[in-house]
């Protein structure tokens, strides 16, 4: 028996049997070409190649999307907030974007004070803060308004 596994769905498999790597179906304008050592065959339809050859289809592998918040301690991001931690010290809400990066940001919204000017930064690098000035961090743009 023959497995196709898909590649790139619905355009390229790769065929195996037990020995390994025996060939490769490929979509082509006309149909689907399945290629076998130097042999090629040309099929109209996946329901065509399936009933004419003992290639059998694995399905596609479907990826589980998980829910990744948008905030770290109450405080928004801009983004997916991945691996999330709270500076005690500092009082820094941190995280990053992707789950390997090594860049950290500050989650909420800071003013930061950069050659005299106070900036409202939302989600700053957590280097800008090391390194300058700032007040923060609250939940919304409007929070350093004083009544």
């Amino acid at each position: 028996m023959i497995i196709a596994k898909p590649i790139v769905e619905d355009q390229y498999w790769i065929l195996s049997d037990e020995s390994g790597k025996v060939g490769q179906i490929e979509a082509v304008d006309t149909g689907f070409v399945v290629k076998i050592g130097r042999q090629e065959q040309e099929y109209n339809n996946i329901k065509t190649l399936q009933l004419r050859t003992n290639i059998h289809f694995k399905p596609v592998a479907k990826t589980v999307v998980r829910d990744i918040p948008h905030e770290v301690q109450g405080f928004p991001t801009d983004g997916p907030a991945h691996n999330p931690v709270y500076d005690r010290q500092h009082r820094i809400p941190m995280y990053t974007k992707t789950a390997k990066s090594k860049s950290w940001y500050a989650a909420g919204y800071y003013k930061v004070r950069q050659s005299k000017e106070w900036e409202t930064v939302f989600c700053p690098k957590l280097i800008v803060l090391q390194r300058y000035e700032y007040f923060g961090p609250v939940r919304t743009k409007d929070g350093f308004t004083y009544q």
